[in-house]
C-alpha cells in the first residue's frame, strides 16, 4: 500500500494539476467532514461495527453548542461521519439551554444506551451550571437517540461532575466519572443505569497537574501470561510532560468497590493525545483506544479550514513487564498493518527531519533521551515545544515505528512503551 504523503493527492482540477482541498486534512485519522471536534464518546462495538462518537459543534469550527457527533468504521482505518447522535437542547428563541458534554455507550439488551454529562446553563451568567449524569437510548444502531425522561440519574450538586465512564462488571453496572476541579476519580454502581451507589474515590497527591478529565477504568492482560491487572486513565489539563494537557496512566487492582494503583506513568510524551478512552465491547478481548489529536494550549487555533480538530490513530493496549514493573504498552491496531509507516534505526548524533524539517527526532547519547523538536508555528506560540523522554538503546540504536499524516506524527519506541504524539502544519512554521 502506499504511504499517507503518496496517496495524499486528490482529483486533478480543471488543467490536469492535482490538487489538495486542504493541505491538513489527515488520510488514517478521522477527522470531522466540518466544524470543531474534540473529545472521543461513546466508544463502543455494537453488530460489526466501531462506532465513534465525539464531542462536536454542528454550528461551527470553534468550541460551542456542544452535542456528540458520530461515526462508524468496519475496520477502524475507513469511517463514515453520520448526522448528530444527541444534540444540545435549545430554547424557543433557539438559544443553547443544555450542552451534551462527554461520556460513554453501553449495550442493554438489544438497544445503545449512552451515559453523557449534561450542562445545564443559567440564564444567569455568573452562576455556574451544574454538571449532572444524563442516558439516552437508541434502538436503531445509534441513529437517532430518546433522552431518558428520568435524567438526571446522576446529581452530586456539582459544577464540575462529569466524563462518565461505564462498563460492565459482573452483574452491575460501574461508572467512573471525575470530580474535575478536587482532581478524584468517583466510582458508583448500578443495577439499572438509573439508580446508582457511591463506592469509592481516588485522588493521587502527587498528581497536581490541573484539571482531571475523561477517566477509563478497564480490566487489562499482561502479555505472555494468564494475569490480568486494572488500569485507570485520567486526562489533566495542564502539566503534562510535553506542556499543557495530556494524560496519565496507573495500573493497580479494583476489588468491586476500590481501585488501588501500584505504579504508573504518561500515556504519551508529545503534546496532542488527550482525552483517550477504549472501546467498550471490542472483539477477541482488545482494548482499543482512541484519543483527541490536540493540546487545549492551542485547539481553538489550529489553521484547519471549516473543520477542527482529529482523533488520535485507534491503538491496542495490553501490559508488559519490564525491569522497572508493569508498564502499558501501545500498538497502532492490526487493521492499519497494511498503510505505510517508517521503521527507523535512530542512532546517538543522528538526526531524522519529518514533515520538511516542521519535526526532528534525534538521540541524546550522554542523556539516554528521545529528542522531539517541533518547530514554533505562527498561529500560536505555544505550538513549538522541545519533548525528551528516556529510551533504552538497543545494539547501538533506538528502534522507532513512526507513523505519518498530513498533519500529524506519531512515534512509537522501546516496543510501544514510549508514545510521543504531535500535531504538525508544515506551512504554518
Amino acid at each position: 500500500m502506499n504511504s499517507p504523503h503518496e496517496i495524499a493527492r486528490c482529483a486533478p482540477d480543471s488543467a490536469g494539476n492535482p490538487k489538495l482541498r486542504d493541505p491538513y486534512r489527515p488520510l488514517l485519522h478521522f477527522a470531522p467532514r466540518r466544524h470543531w471536534v474534540n473529545d472521543p464518546n461513546g466508544l463502543v462495538f455494537h453488530e460489526g461495527r466501531w462506532h465513534l462518537f465525539f464531542q462536536h459543534n454542528p454550528n461551527g469550527d470553534g468550541w460551542g453548542d456542544m452535542s456528540w457527533g458520530h461515526a462508524v468504521s468496519d475496520d477502524l482505518v475507513s469511517w463514515d461521519e453520520r448526522p448528530v447522535a444527541i444534540r444540545q437542547s435549545v430554547d424557543a428563541d433557539g438559544l443553547p439551554v443544555e450542552l451534551v458534554f462527554s461520556g460513554s455507550a453501553v449495550h442493554d439488551g438489544d438497544d445503545l444506551v449512552a451515559i453523557y454529562t449534561s450542562v445545564r446553563l443559567s440564564a444567569d451568567p455568573d452562576e455556574a451550571p451544574l454538571q449532572t449524569q444524563h442516558l439516552a437510548r437508541s434502538t436503531d444502531g445509534g441513529e437517532t437517540w430518546v433522552k431518558d425522561p428520568a435524567n438526571p440519574v446522576l446529581d452530586r450538586g456539582s459544577t464540575d461532575f462529569r466524563d462518565p465512564k461505564v462498563f460492565r462488571d459482573g452483574d452491575r453496572w460501574v461508572m467512573a466519572a471525575v470530580e474535575a476541579v478536587d482532581q478524584k476519580v468517583v466510582l458508583y454502581a448500578s443495577d439499572d443505569l438509573r439508580t446508582w451507589t457511591l463506592l469509592s474515590e481516588l485522588a493521587d497527591p502527587s498528581l497536581r497537574a490541573g484539571t482531571w478529565e475523561c477517566p477509563d477504568l478497564f480490566p487489562l492482560a499482561v502479555e505472555g501470561s494468564d494475569e490480568v491487572r486494572w488500569v485507570l486513565l485520567v486526562s489533566v489539563l495542564d502539566g503534562a510532560p510535553g506542556g499543557g494537557s495530556g494524560m496519565r496512566w496507573w495500573v493497580g487492582d479494583f476489588d468491586g468497590t476500590d481501585f488501588t494503583p501500584e505504579a504508573g506513568g504518561w500515556l504519551d510524551h508529545g503534546r496532542d493525545c488527550y482525552a483517550a478512552v477504549t472501546y467498550n465491547d471490542a472483539p477477541d478481548g482488545r482494548r482499543v483506544m482512541i484519543g483527541w489529536l490536540d493540546n487545549w494550549a492551542y485547539a481553538r487555533q489550529t489553521p484547519t479550514l471549516g473543520w477542527r480538530g482529529a482523533m488520535t490513530l485507534p491503538r491496542d493496549l495490553t501490559l508488559v513487564v519490564t525491569d522497572a514493573g508493569l508498564r502499558l504498552r501501545q500498538a497502532v491496531v492490526r487493521e492499519l498493518a497494511a498503510y505505510g509507516h517508517l521503521d527507523v534505526a535512530l542512532r546517538p548524533g543522528e538526526e531524522l527531519p519529518l514533515h520538511g524539517g516542521a519535526v526532528r527526532l534525534s538521540y541524546d547519547g550522554t542523556a539516554g533521551e528521545l529528542v522531539v523538536v517541533r518547530e514554533p508555528a505562527t498561529f500560536s506560540e505555544a505550538f513549538g515545544s522541545v519533548s525528551r523522554v528516556p529510551v533504552p538503546l538497543v545494539d547501538g540504536a533506538v528502534a522507532l515505528e513512526v507513523w505519518l499524516d498530513r498533519c500529524s506524527v506519531e512515534v512509537f519506541a522501546d516496543d510501544g512503551r514510549v508514545v510521543l504524539t504531535f500535531l504538525v502544519f508544515p506551512e504554518q512554521h
